[in-house]
C-alpha cells in the first residue's frame, strides 16, 4: 500500500459484537452490542472494514428489525484512537456459500447458510471494485 495508492485492503470486522474476548472487553464479555471490539486486522488505518448488518425479508429471524441494524455479532468501533469503524456494513445474516464434500478430500460442491463478517465482506470487495449504481440493491 505505501507505494500503490490504488491498493485497497478490504478485511471484515469480526464476530466480537457478542462475545467479546478482547481484553478491553474484560467487564463485560457476554453483553450485546460491545463497544471496541475489534481486533487487528479490521482496525488497520489504511484498510475498509466491514461489518454485518441484519437481514432483509425472508433473512429475518425472531427478533430483527432488518437492514439498518448492525447484527449482534458483529464487531464495532470506534478503534483504539477513536477512528469510526467499520466503514461500511451489509446483510451477515443467511448468506449462500459454497462448502466443501466431507467425503471427498479438496473437493467442493455443496451449499451452505452461512452468517458473519467474513461472507458480507465478500459482497463488499465485489460492489467496491465493479460499483453499484444508484437504480440497483447491492444484495
Amino acid at each position: 500500500m505505501y507505494t500503490n495508492d490504488s491498493f485497497l485492503i478490504i478485511v471484515s470486522a469480526g464476530n466480537f459484537g457478542r462475545k467479546c474476548s478482547l481484553p478491553q472487553c474484560a467487564d463485560h464479555q457476554y453483553e450485546y452490542d460491545v463497544r471496541s471490539s475489534l481486533a487487528s486486522p479490521a482496525s488497520a488505518k489504511n484498510g475498509l472494514t466491514v461489518g454485518a448488518s441484519q437481514s432483509n425479508g425472508l433473512g429475518l429471524d425472531k427478533g430483527m428489525k432488518g437492514k439498518e441494524y448492525l447484527a449482534y455479532f458483529s464487531s464495532r468501533g470506534p478503534a483504539a484512537d477513536g477512528r469510526i469503524k467499520p466503514e461500511i456494513v451489509a446483510p451477515g445474516y443467511w448468506i449462500l456459500s459454497a462448502s466443501a464434500k466431507t467425503d471427498v478430500v479438496g473437493e467442493c460442491g455443496g451449499e451452505v447458510w452461512m452468517k458473519g463478517t467474513s461472507m458480507v465482506t465478500v459482497t463488499a470487495g465485489f460492489h467496491t471494485f465493479y460499483g453499484v449504481s444508484d437504480n440497483s440493491q447491492p444484495y
